[in-house]
């Protein structure tokens, strides 16, 4: 493997995470406690200082796993770990950084990145790294919706009672 090759895979693998056993797990829960432990991280996602940070670290993330499956002609799928964290960090962009909220959005993402309902099912078939990517930000954005959801719910049921 070139020494760019090991750089990308460095990079995709979230710096040699995912090579561990349960490695989206292990990193979502890192990312979980980073964001409780640092809220405002994420809080700015949507803002001009938010883009211009999260948004280079994505493309050179998506380029890096593109270019990574090209170079090597393997499948490292199976070893990209970025994907957890932007899912995660998408899932708090929308979804308020509090202990119960951190809790419930890590179970719920791994929830639905395990079971891998449609849309993430079609993204994680892909034939590339950057499916890989692409499901996880899709089950970040579906856990973001379902928190929301039950929140609204749970202020409605509580608005009868």
């Amino acid at each position: 493997m070139s020494p760019l090759s090991r750089i990308r895979l460095a990079i995709v693998s979230c710096f040699g995470l995912g090579f561990l056993p349960a490695s989206g797990t292990i990193i979502s829960a890192i990312v979980a406690i980073f964001i409780l432990k640092n809220p405002h991280v994420v809080a700015d996602l949507f803002s001009a200082k938010g883009l211009m940070t999260y948004l280079p670290i994505f493309v050179i993330s998506l380029v890096a796993t593109a270019a990574l499956v090209i170079a090597t002609e393997e499948d490292y799928r199976h070893r990209i770990g970025i994907d957890h964290l932007f899912g995660m960090i998408l899932v708090f962009a929308f979804v308020p950084a509090t202990p119960k909220y951190v809790l419930l959005g890590f179970t719920l993402f791994r929830f639905v990145d395990i079971i891998k309902p449609w849309p993430v099912f079609y993204f994680a078939n892909m034939k590339s790294g950057i499916g890989a990517l692409l499901d996880d930000i899709v089950a970040g954005l579906i856990t973001a919706g379902a928190i929301l959801l039950i929140k609204l719910a749970y202020i409605e049921l509580m608005s009868y009672l």
